[in-house]
Parts: structure tokens; C-alpha cells; sequence
């Protein structure tokens, strides 16, 4: 008998549904790390946006560039975060080049779960 490795299931609450497979089947739910956010900011100011982001930020990571330094990390609500960081670093007197939101796509989770993208899944099963 063939065994269930994995269900996808469309719901409209999904934090009840996932306390629900828990609960009663013992299913552990799977976690993506948040939204991506990309701040860049003048190399003088690196410092000082960084301590700002590390506050909210999990996965940070910085690339510097020839006079710029571009911040990025997860974050939870990424599209509510952003706001409220570039907020905190006008506060901070942190002059922000630019700033982006990246929602995982389909793609990205099934990328996660699988290693492999829906794009060769769906060319193998062609």
C-alpha cells in the first residue's frame, strides 16, 4: 500500500486548519522564514541601518557595493514590516537609495518542501 508523504490543502483559515492535522493525525507543519526584504542605504550609514534591521530581521545578510551596502533578511509580514523600518531609519537619520518586498511565490514553497522547482516538476511529468 502506497504511503502519504505530503498533503496540500486549500482552506480558508489556515492556522485552524494546521491545529487541526496537528491535534488530531500528529502532522508537524512546515514553516517558510518570512518575506524578503532588501534595503539599500549609503555606505556611511551601514552601521546604523543595520542595527535597525537586525531588530526585526532574521537572516541578514550584507552586500557591499562601491558606495552603497544593500541590507537583506526575512521578516514576518514583510509588506507591514517595511513601512515601519524605513520609519525607524529615517528616525535614525539613515538616508534609504531603496527598498523591496519579496513574497514567496508557489514556486519558492515548493522549492522548499521538494528541491525542486514547479517548473521541473512539470517537465518531468510532461
Amino acid at each position: 500500500m502506497p504511503t502519504l508523504s505530503r498533503i496540500v490543502l486549500y482552506v480558508r483559515d489556515v492556522e485552524e486548519t494546521v491545529a487541526f492535522y496537528e491535534k488530531h493525525f500528529g502532522f508537524k507543519a512546515l514553516r517558510l522564514a518570512g518575506d524578503r526584504i532588501m534595503i539599500t542605504v549609503d555606505g556611511v550609514n551601514a552601521a546604523a541601518a543595520s542595527a535597525v534591521v537586525a531588530g526585526r530581521g532574521k537572516d541578514l545578510t550584507t552586500s557591499n557595493g562601491s558606495r552603497e551596502v544593500t541590507i537583506a533578511g526575512r521578516f514576518e509580514q514583510g509588506t507591514r514590516t517595511l513601512p515601519w523600518l524605513l520609519r525607524e531609519l529615517d528616525h535614525a537619520g539613515v538616508d534609504v537609495r531603496a527598498a523591496d518586498v519579496r513574497v514567496p511565490t508557489l514556486d519558492d514553497v515548493f522549492l522548499s518542501l521538494t528541491g525542486r522547482s514547479l517548473r521541473e516538476e512539470s517537465e518531468v511529468t510532461s
